[in-house]
C-alpha cells in the first residue's frame, strides 16, 4: 500500500470551518492572545474544490467540537477539521485541549489507531505564529495548525505527511489546507484547498 493511500485512510480531514460559540485562548509568538471560537452559526463557506459548508455552532460536548453541515450531512469536527467520533476523535480532542493551554510553537504528540495490520499512526501538532493570508475570498490574519502524520507502512517503515491548516483569527473559519507527502527522498505536493467565498450568517 502506497504512503499516499495510507495517509488518506487514516486522516479524517475535511476542508471546513472551526467551531462556534465556545472559545479557547492561545498566546501567539508575538505575545498576542488568539481566542479560538467558532464561526457564527449559519456562516456559509465555499472552497476551491467546489465544496460548500455551513457552520452549525459548537457542540454541547465541547467548545472545541464544531458542528459543520455539508453534502454528506452534519459532522462533529475537532477544531472544525477532524472527526470527533470514537477513540480517534477522543485523541484529537485531547490534543486540541493540550494545545489550547500553551503558546505558539507548543507541540503536542500523540498516536491514534491505524488501518488494520499497520499499527498506530503518530501525530505531531503545533500552532504556528500569526501571518497574513491573501486568498480569492480576501485578505485575512490567520494562525496555522502545523501537523506531521507518521503512519506505519506495510513494509515496516514509517511514512510522513506534512499538513498546514490556516484558521482566520477573527472568525474561526478554516481558510486554507495544504499537504505534502514524503516517500523516501521524494516529496509530493498534495492538494491545496482554500476559501473562495464567505457568506455571513443572516
Amino acid at each position: 500500500m502506497r504512503l499516499s493511500h495510507v495517509l488518506l485512510s487514516v486522516l479524517a480531514v475535511l476542508p471546513s470551518m472551526a467551531a462556534a460559540e465556545g472559545e479557547i485562548a492561545v498566546t501567539l509568538g508575538t505575545g498576542t492572545p488568539w481566542t479560538f471560537r467558532c464561526p457564527t452559526a449559519g456562516t456559509r463557506v465555499t472552497y476551491s474544490d467546489g465544496s460548500t459548508l455551513t457552520a452549525g455552532g459548537a457542540d454541547a460536548a465541547s467548545p472545541l467540537i464544531c458542528r459543520v453541515g455539508g453534502a454528506t450531512g452534519e459532522q462533529r469536527l475537532v477544531f472544525g477539521l477532524f472527526t470527533a467520533e470514537g477513540e480517534i476523535g477522543a485523541r484529537f480532542l485531547e490534543a486540541a485541549q493540550r494545545l489550547a493551554a500553551g503558546r505558539a510553537g507548543t507541540m503536542v504528540a500523540f498516536s491514534v489507531p491505524g488501518p488494520a495490520g499497520l499499527g498506530p499512526v503518530r501525530h505531531e501538532w503545533r500552532i504556528g505564529p500569526a501571518r497574513s493570508v491573501e486568498l480569492p475570498a480576501g485578505a485575512f490574519r490567520a494562525v496555522t495548525l502545523e501537523r506531521q502524520v507518521r503512519p506505519r507502512l506495510a513494509s515496516g517503515g514509517e511514512g510522513l505527511g506534512l499538513f498546514a491548516d490556516s484558521i482566520d483569527i477573527a472568525s474561526g473559519v478554516v481558510l486554507q489546507r495544504r499537504s505534502e507527502i514524503a516517500e523516501g527522498d521524494q516529496r509530493t505536493q498534495g492538494l491545496t484547498v482554500e476559501v473562495v467565498r464567505v457568506e455571513a450568517a443572516r
